[in-house]
């Protein structure tokens, strides 16, 4: 049971710090969409000195964040399958 429980306290963690990457990475997805809508007015819009063309780097940059956002959810998600399996040793014991 000890084990068990370091192993949810841990996951926990880990879990919090999962979550906080991804709202890093949606702040950042944000303001690249931001960049984006209000490209016209800062030059940066289709044709313009960054281009918002597939190969741009506001494109790169994008897919490079949605990658890392879809690699966190996995993390997150393992997390909350070993918290959910751990959680069973819990209730497979029985009570004295």
């Amino acid at each position: 049971m000890f084990r068990a429980s370091t192993t949810i306290e841990y996951q926990n963690a880990a879990k919090a710090k999962l979550e906080a990457t991804i709202v890093t990475l949606e702040d950042e997805l944000a303001k690249l969409r931001e960049i984006t809508q209000d490209g016209d007015k800062l030059g940066v819009a289709e044709g313009g000195w960054w281009g918002l063309t597939k190969g741009s780097a506001i494109h790169q940059r994008a897919q490079y964040l949605l990658a890392q956002m879809d690699d966190t959810m996995r993390k997150l998600q393992a997390a909350d399958a070993s918290i959910a399996e751990q959680k069973k040793v819990f209730a497979d014991k029985p009570a004295k």
